[in-house]
C-alpha cells in the first residue's frame, strides 16, 4: 500500500483527477481512493472546474461511472453531494443529465434526497432533465433500452419527489409537458399523468385548508401558490392536440 506522500504525489491536482475520470481508469481511481480515504478526502476537496465550479462528484456523473465509485467519493467527501455547480445543477442532475446507470441514481438520492426538488438556474429539477433529454430511439437496441431505463428512472425521481411533477421550469413548461412534445414512452407519459392528478388533487386540498383556516381568521401558513389555467397543450411533434391534465394551483 503506498504511503500519504506517495499518494499525494500519484493524486496531486484537479488534472489528474480529471484524466483518470475523463479516460474512466476506474480501477486506477479505485485504488486511489481506497489507499487513503483522509488523503482523498483533502484532495478531492481542491477540485472545482473553473469554468462550471463543478465538484468532483459534479464531473464523476457525466462518466457514466461504477455505484462503488460514486460510494467511495460520497463517502471520504460527504458534503460533494450537496454541492451545486454555477448552473445550479446539483450531482443528481448531471447523473440524470448523462444517463447514470438507476443504481447510481438512487444512491444519489439515498444520500441526498433534497436534490431530487432542486432546481437549477432554468427552474429544473433531475426530473425535468430526464423529460427534456427523451431522444427518439435510432434502433431496436436503443428502443428496448429506453423503454427499460426510463421508466425505472421517472419513478424514482417522482418518488423521491412528488412535488416535482405539477412544477414549472423559467419557461412555465411542466416535466409531464416536456415528455409529451419529446415523445416520450407511453408509459413514462401515464405515469406522470397519474402523479400530476394526484398531486395536484393533494395541492387543492391543501388550498382549501389555508382557505377555511383563512376564513375562521386564524393563522394561515405561508406557501408560495401560483394558479395556472391551460385548457389545452400543443404537442411539438404532432398536429393533433393534447388535452392539458387540470391544474388549479402550483
Amino acid at each position: 500500500m503506498p504511503n500519504r506522500s506517495r499518494l499525494r504525489s500519484s493524486f496531486s491536482d484537479t488534472q489528474d483527477i480529471g484524466q483518470l475520470i475523463e479516460k474512466e481508469r476506474w480501477g486506477k481511481l479505485r485504488q486511489l481512493l481506497k489507499s487513503s480515504a483522509s488523503t482523498a478526502a483533502k484532495v478531492l476537496s481542491l477540485f472545482p472546474d473553473v469554468e462550471m465550479t463543478q465538484s468532483a462528484l459534479h464531473v464523476l456523473c457525466a462518466r457514466n461511472p461504477p455505484l462503488d465509485i460514486v460510494e467511495k467519493f460520497i463517502e471520504v467527501l460527504p458534503q460533494c453531494s450537496h454541492r451545486i455547480d454555477v448552473e445550479g445543477r446539483t450531482p443528481l442532475h448531471i447523473a440524470v443529465s448523462f444517463e447514470a446507470s438507476l443504481s447510481v441514481i438512487d444512491h444519489l438520492i439515498s444520500i441526498y434526497p433534497d436534490a431530487a426538488s432542486t432546481k437549477d438556474a432554468n427552474g429544473r429539477t433531475p426530473l425535468f432533465v430526464a423529460c427534456q433529454n427523451i431522444k427518439a430511439p435510432e434502433n431496436s437496441v436503443e428502443f428496448v433500452q429506453i423503454n427499460q431505463y426510463l421508466p425505472d428512472l421517472v419513478r424514482s425521481l417522482i418518488n423521491a419527489s412528488p412535488r416535482t411533477v405539477t412544477d414549472e421550469d423559467c419557461k412555465s413548461i411542466t416535466a409531464l409537458e416536456y415528455a409529451i412534445c419529446n415523445e416520450a414512452p407511453v408509459k413514462v407519459i401515464h405515469m406522470l399523468q397519474r402523479a400530476y392528478r394526484t398531486e395536484g388533487r393533494t395541492k387543492e386540498i391543501e388550498r382549501q385548508k389555508r382557505y377555511t383556516l383563512y376564513m375562521r381568521g386564524e393563522r394561515v401558513p405561508f406557501t408560495n401558490v401560483i394558479c395556472r389555467n391551460e385548457p389545452i397543450f400543443w404537442q411539438c411533434t404532432r398536429s393533433t392536440r393534447v388535452p392539458a391534465l387540470p391544474c388549479s394551483s402550483q
